[in-house]
């Protein structure tokens, strides 16, 4: 897991990605958990099933951690502080964007209820021909009230464990039948490591103030 936010604090813990970024009194904890899973023999309703098996991990995660489903409009004027591009949606009365994040909404629900999270589709307008960029994925956002860096940094490695054991679990025959082995999965059960950013510009040779590129993550979680 890396976990990057103003504060330059990385959390690693095998090639699981998460990103926690601090806003006043509140934490916004973006954890977007990529589960690659083929089903090319599989019919559609039986992929539709696992993926949605996958989500419900996901809910039943921050339900029993307290945390209130907190619903958000697609089509907002937001563009959360500039975080994606956005596509633009237009009609004779309406000009607008579709969501690249539920933070700011978010940020009010968390005021009003504590613990709220959020998990819907977000798109993304930027021009990628890299496997690492989606013009539409569904993303975490949790926001929990008074936490601190220590305490999203716990809270990202119990959701991700606790998914991760769940697919593990609810997946293995879609694994077999393209030939994965899901034993790697495990390795998650291990103890997390936890590096500063001072830390990893010493390591591998980072000019402090620079962002960590592919190839130094790699090397990171290698």
């Amino acid at each position: 897991l890396l976990v990057r936010q103003p504060r330059r604090m990385i959390l690693l813990a095998g090639k699981f990605a998460a990103m926690a970024l601090f806003t006043t009194g509140l934490i916004t904890f973006v954890a977007l958990v990529n589960i690659l899973l083929s089903f090319a023999e599989s019919s559609i309703a039986h992929a539709d099933t696992k993926i949605w098996l996958s989500s419900k991990a996901i809910h039943d995660f921050f339900d029993k951690d307290g945390a209130f489903l907190y619903s958000s409009p697609l089509i907002t004027v937001a563009d959360c502080e500039g975080a994606g591009e956005t596509f633009k949606v237009q009609s004779d009365w309406l000009e607008a964007n579709l969501t690249v994040s539920a933070q700011l909404q978010g940020e009010i629900g968390a005021r009003a209820l504590g613990r709220i999270y959020t998990f819907g589709p977000c798109f993304r307008a930027e021009k990628s021909a890299t496997k690492k960029h989606l013009a539409e994925f569904y993303m975490v956002e949790p926001e929990y009230t008074w936490y601190h860096l220590e305490d999203a940094i716990k809270l990202a490695e119990k959701f991700v464990k606790y998914v991760i054991r769940d697919v593990r679990v609810m997946c293995e025959y879609e694994f077999s039948q393209i030939g994965i082995d899901s034993k790697f999965l495990y390795d998650i059960d291990t103890e997390w490591q936890i590096k500063t950013y001072d830390e990893i510009c010493q390591l591998f040779d980072v000019k402090w103030g620079d962002d960590i590129n592919s190839e130094t993550e790699q090397k990171i979680v290698s």
